[in-house]
């Protein structure tokens, strides 16, 4: 039986686990959970009623960086992560950078050209966000311009998955 990855297409998260499914070549189901017809399934699996969770049978794994790791112990051929340690601490930091750092300055800066709403940004936000996006990009750039490309870390993996979805 394939997985399932509760999902959905604006989950920045989400689309993270699903491009390391794919990079895995793992086949999985995968059910838009934040459709409203969903929802109390989601919360079943979920009580938070987040997206991305992974079900591997009798496995619930919550957050796109664990489903990663799980992915990674479960299905350890097409690596997601370099196999020196010191590179998958590197790797790892630069997964943080994107979701710590990234994508809530993308989320907090698009929320008014998304969602429909009858206030303002904020003044100031874009400009603020803007720089800081400049100052995340520029350590991204610091930590990429001594590697080798276009593979930082010799193929497609974690650094990828993170990143891919908020660019």
């Amino acid at each position: 039986m394939p997985l399932q990855l509760y999902t959905s297409w604006f989950s920045t998260f989400a689309r993270k686990v699903a491009i390391g499914l794919e990079l895995k070549g793992v086949p999985y189901d995968a059910l838009d959970a934040l459709e409203r017809d969903f929802r109390s399934q989601l919360l079943r699996v979920n009580p938070r009623g987040e997206v991305p969770v992974l079900i591997d049978g009798d496995v619930v794994v919550v957050n796109s960086s664990d489903i990663l790791q799980y992915l990674e112990w479960r299905y350890p051929d097409s690596s997601l992560y370099p196999s020196a340690i010191s590179e998958r601490v590197a790797a790892r930091a630069l997964e943080r950078l994107a979701d710590h750092r990234l994508d809530p300055i993308v989320v907090s800066c698009s929320l008014w050209a998304w969602a429909e709403r009858e206030d303002e940004p904020p003044p100031g936000l874009k400009d603020a966000g803007q720089r800081d996006l400049e100052i995340v990009l520029a350590r991204l750039e610091a930590e990429l311009s001594t590697r080798p490309q276009p593979w930082p870390f010799g193929r497609p993996g974690v650094v990828e998955c993170a990143w891919f979805p908020n660019l």
